[in-house]
């Protein structure tokens, strides 16, 4: 039995060793390992970047890639890189050449020699643009060059791409000065650019540059010019400016002489915001025309007038503005009231209906009134009844007060009762509280009238001690206004301005009624028991003492805060000298000129005062010292004035002009003909004192 069992099975037991043994031959064959795969190229300008898979094998021994313009890939053996790294899947190839397709592959090989190739892909790399070569606009002939403006031109730029114009303008060839101006222009199709604000008798650069999208940039050829030369660029000046019949006011002017005359432009403005409200009334086309007459004028209000003389070029010169109000044309006409206590007339273009009344609201007949306009008030004074005067004031923009009706037309005059006593003596003062209500004041019956003989300073120590709240009034006879060439008039004054000072109240009151601190003045005033000063102080008379030959007064605005007046003058003896902060000089010896004093925080005013000349030129001009916190702080934008006086009280009036300049610049004013007093006009601004002059600096001033 075992036998035969033996012999049963025997053939497969052989069988199954020997499959097994052969299985065991199968299993210890390696693997090749798997391709990788190649990802489509991309070109980067002239470089082609290639990347794959990385190899899923544990026996890597590196990558290969070949790449050849055929596409069999089998005997490549210069275009190949290898690669040991297993984690480096990218390379980038250049070199290649252009508008040739290229095929590549990888092969992924084992440190056994087993390899697997990957995908074939192909590339083509393209001829490149060639690189962008901008050329520069070219400029054109200057299409109008004047004493401050100028037109210039260019080719536009036919070049794609195109960003943007950049517009170079300076003083300086390097383009690096202060005053430099650059402009971007982002239209390829603009080619003018025009320039109002420059300096006359100058000379400037002008270049453009294009910008393009690629970051190229490309600069034209320079150009140079020079503006017209500011001694044929004559000042327009206002020279008058008259009331005249039928509450109308007359402004005159210089006429402009030149053949470049466009036209004039007459400007008026109302208000304190002067350069947003100025609204130009006319334009006169004749270079002969010198006056225009403005209507329809609101009395009691104040006005400023400017005229703008237009050249051709676009060129334009502005007048120095004049402020002017409408003023009463009746200054000391007197109305005698009625049966019913009334007078009625039409005052600087308000029609009045006053009634006197006595307090117990009875009608007062037979009582002289004298009405006039002062300032913003209208000023109601009666000197009938008592040899004292007493007056009422309105306040002209705050007619809506208690006990006023009417709008002052014609037709609906103003009505003002007034309240006289006959019994009392003193006066009556109206004044104006925050809400616009009008309260009384009634003073002493026993009033003592008072003479004087004096200067201005003389009349501010009394206007100081006086009590109208409302300002005091000062009345310029009609005896002393003949002998100033003036109509006689009330003189409204806040106390701000004799407050002030002696030098600021100097200058208003000189302007105002044409006077001088070295004046002798009859002035004659009330003054109650108390010591209480009562206005108006009426000017009788006076006596002129006027022993200089120019005096110059210079004011400005808040910034910058320090200007100072300079005064070189010719030799005196042999030696030359320099009147300003520094060497304030003497009126009564060399160099026969004095300043006053020197203000050093904004307003001004400062003064020069020109007592003698000898042979040579005189030099007046203005520093700009300090207060520069602000590029727009220089001397352009000072608001700065200068008034020129002669003994004669005929004033010339200058405004700094508004031209670009830099700080520490100064104004040249005038400079005058020492022997013979002309005075020639420069107004114009420069880095420089006038040539062959010196500058002595104070090592003692304090700013």
């Amino acid at each position: 039995m075992k036998n035969f069992l033996a012999q049963l099975f025997a053939p497969c037991i052989g069988g199954l060793v020997i499959a097994l043994v052969f299985s065991a031959c199968d299993e210890i064959q390696p693997d090749p390992p798997t391709p990788v795969t190649l990802h489509q190229p991309e070109l980067v300008q002239d470089t082609v970047v290639v990347s794959w898979t990385q190899a899923n094998t544990e026996d890597f021994s590196n990558y290969i890639l070949v790449w050849d313009t055929t596409e069999s890939l089998l005997d490549v053996t210069t275009n190949r890189r290898v690669f040991d790294d297993q984690e480096q899947i990218s390379d980038s190839l250049s070199g290649l050449a252009f508008d040739i397709t290229y095929f590549l592959k990888v092969l992924v090989q084992e440190s056994d020699g087993d390899s697997a190739g990957s995908n074939i892909v192909s590339v083509n790399l393209p001829e490149p643009i060639p690189a962008h070569t901008p050329e520069p606009v070219q400029l054109g002939t200057p299409g109008a060059i004047g004493f401050t403006i100028a037109s210039l031109s260019w080719s536009p730029t036919l070049d794609s791409g195109f960003v943007s114009y950049e517009v170079l303008l300076d003083t300086s060839l390097d383009f690096q000065s202060p005053w430099r101006h650059s402009d971007a222009i982002m239209s390829q199709e603009d080619s003018v650019i025009t320039y109002n604000d420059l300096r006359p008798d100058t000379r400037y650069y002008f270049q453009v540059w294009t910008y393009y999208s690629d970051s190229d940039s490309v600069g034209s050829t320079v150009l140079e010019f020079m503006t017209l030369s500011a001694a044929d660029l004559a000042p327009v000046a206002i020279t008058g400016v008259e009331q005249v019949d039928g509450g109308a006011v007359l402004v005159t002017w210089n006429q402009w002489r030149a053949e470049n005359f466009l036209a004039y432009e007459i400007y008026l403005a109302e208000g304190d915001s002067l350069e947003e409200s100025f609204f130009r009334v006319a334009t006169h086309e004749f270079a002969s025309d010198s006056s225009y007459t403005y209507t329809e004028l609101q009395p009691g209000r104040l006005y400023f007038s400017r005229i703008v003389l237009n050249l051709d070029k676009g060129d334009h010169v502005t007048s120095a503005v004049v402020p002017f109000s409408l003023v009463s044309r009746y200054e000391n006409q007197i109305r005698i009231t009625d049966a019913e206590g009334i007078v009625q007339t039409d005052l600087a273009g308000y029609y009045l209906r006053i009634q006197t009344l006595k307090p117990n609201g009875d009608p007062i007949p037979d009582v002289s009134i004298n009405m006039t306009r002062s300032g913003d008030h209208l000023i109601f004074t009666s000197n009938s009844l008592v040899a004292q005067p007493r007056y009422r004031a309105l306040i002209l923009h705050e007619l809506d007060i208690e006990n006023v009706s009417g709008s002052g037309s014609a037709d609906d005059p103003l009505v003002v009762p007034w309240e006289l006593d006959p019994i009392y003596a003193g006066y009556e003062v109206y004044q104006s509280d925050d809400h616009h209500n009008f309260g009384s004041f009634l003073y002493s019956p026993d009033v003592t009238v008072r003479q004087a003989t004096g200067s201005i300073f003389d009349i501010q120590n009394l206007l100081v001690n006086a009590t109208d709240e409302i300002g005091s009034i000062i009345q310029l006879s009609s005896t002393m206004a003949m002998e100033l060439s003036m109509e006689p008039k009330y003189l409204s004054l806040s106390r701000d301005v004799f407050l002030q000072g002696g030098n600021w109240y100097e200058v208003v009151v000189g302007d105002a009624l044409g006077l001088y601190a070295t004046d002798e003045i009859v002035y004659t005033w009330a003054e109650s028991e108390e010591g209480v000063i009562i206005t108006p102080i009426y000017l009788g008379d006076v006596q002129f003492s006027r022993d200089f030959i120019y005096k110059f007064t210079l004011t400005w605005g808040q910034h910058p805060r320090d200007l100072d007046s300079y005064l070189w003058t010719p030799e005196i003896d042999g030696v030359s000298y320099v009147v300003s902060y520094a060497d304030r000089g003497s009126e009564n010896r060399a160099p026969f000129a004095q300043l006053d004093l020197d203000d050093i925080d904004s307003w001004g005013p400062e003064s020069i005062t020109l007592t003698q000349l000898f042979p040579g030129t005189y030099r007046y001009s203005i520093h700009h010292y300090a207060g520069w916190e602000d590029d727009s702080l220089d001397i352009a934008h000072s608001q700065a004035e200068v008034r020129i006086a002669d003994p004669n009280g005929i004033v010339q009036v200058f405004n700094v002009p508004e031209a670009p300049c830099d700080t520490w610049w100064y104004w040249h004013v005038v400079e005058i003909d020492g022997a013979t007093g002309e005075l020639t006009i420069i107004n114009a601004l420069d880095s420089e004192p006038p040539a062959n002059t010196t500058v002595r600096s104070q090592p003692g001033k304090t700013e």
